[in-house]
Parts: structure tokens; sequence; C-alpha cells
């Protein structure tokens, strides 16, 4: 009985972390939340400089095919122009550890038919924020497709 008791609570708070961000008045978390938005405006125009302002230099990310990549091969890749009509981050949660946020939430994206035709995907998202010189950067990401 106590197996299914921690079971159940380990299953429930990942629930409880979404629904507790979507009222969370902390201002570092809604900040963390507005640069979350400011980096969809910055897919979706192509904005390479709000995109280098957002990523640290020594950026990392695991993507959705298991490939390793760095803020240039990021920057590189999405600043063609027309790349994305639609990048949407959603049912944002952030835990705060000091100088260190971890970001999770849902990403929309659909690319350009020139780009991928009828490519649309959802992936989860794990984006890991360090505080430097008083600014959030990303710092590193995971990237997991969601099964349609």
């Amino acid at each position: 009985m106590k197996h299914i008791l921690i079971l159940l609570a380990l299953t429930l708070l990942p629930l409880h972390s979404v629904v507790a961000q979507s009222t969370n008045t902390d201002p570092v978390v809604q900040e963390l939340i507005q640069l979350e938005h400011a980096k969809d405006k910055a897919y979706e125009s192509s904005d390479k400089l709000a995109l280098d302002r957002l990523y640290a230099d020594d950026y990392q990310a695991i993507t959705s095919t298991g490939v390793i990549t760095s803020k240039k091969t990021l920057l590189d890749f999405f600043v063609r122009p027309h790349i994305l009509e639609l990048h949407r981050s959603e049912e944002l949660a952030v835990r705060l550890f000091g100088d260190v946020a971890l970001l999770t939430g849902v990403q929309k994206r659909k690319f350009h038919k020139e780009i991928r035709p009828g490519g649309e995907d959802t992936l989860r998202y794990t984006n890991v924020y360090a505080k430097r010189e008083g600014t959030w950067r990303i710092v590193a990401a995971q990237y997991s497709p969601v099964q349609k």
C-alpha cells in the first residue's frame, strides 16, 4: 500500500506543478515565462539578435532525434527567412534553484511549406536557464517528440 501511495504522489506531482505555475505570481517565474514567449516571437520572425540574446554562448541541446546541437547550429538553421509559421510554448512550468531554473513545457511548431511540406510537430521540452551577470540565458535544453 505504501508503494502505491508513493507512485500516486509521483504521478500527480507533475500535474500539480503545471497547475501551480499557471497561477504563480513570483516575478522571476513570470520573467522566465515572458522570455519563453519572446523566444516564440523571435523564432516566428527569424530575429537572430533576439535569439542570440536569449541563448548562452555555451548552449547545448539534445534534439528530438537525439542529436547534440549548439547555439551556432541553432542560429544558423532557424534564422533563414520564413522557417516557421508558428512557434508556441504552452503548459509552462518553472522550478527555481537560485540562479538556475528548469522550465518545462510543450512546444508546437509549424514549418513553412517550402521548408517542410505538411511539417508540424509537437515537442515536450526542458530548458535550463542560468542567471549570468544579471540576465537569464538558456544554457541547455532537451526535446522529446509527442506522439499523436
